[in-house]
């Protein structure tokens, strides 16, 4: 099940399952508009057999600062900025 606002195709919660339909993580997530980007800024992952939990934030986070297109080639994702 994935529950979320499809107008924005944000989803705020993702469960995991395991082959036999059993449910074992539940990742919830928050967004915040950034310019006119849709941005996480928390993700929960809980697990339900042993109820522990990680978050993750997201700060800082700027939209269109310019980055140049040869930063995303195949090539520099794979080696890395030199």
């Amino acid at each position: 099940e994935r529950a979320g606002d499809w107008r924005d195709c944000n989803k705020t919660r993702i469960e995991y399952f395991d082959p036999n339909g059993v449910l074992l993580k539940v990742q919830t997530l928050s967004w915040q508009k950034v310019s006119d980007a849709w941005l996480w800024d928390t993700v929960e992952v809980r697990n339900r057999k042993t109820g522990h939990s990680s978050v993750f934030q997201v700060s800082d986070v700027a939209i269109n600062v310019g980055l140049k297109d040869r930063l995303f080639t195949e090539r520099s994702l794979k080696r890395g900025i030199r």
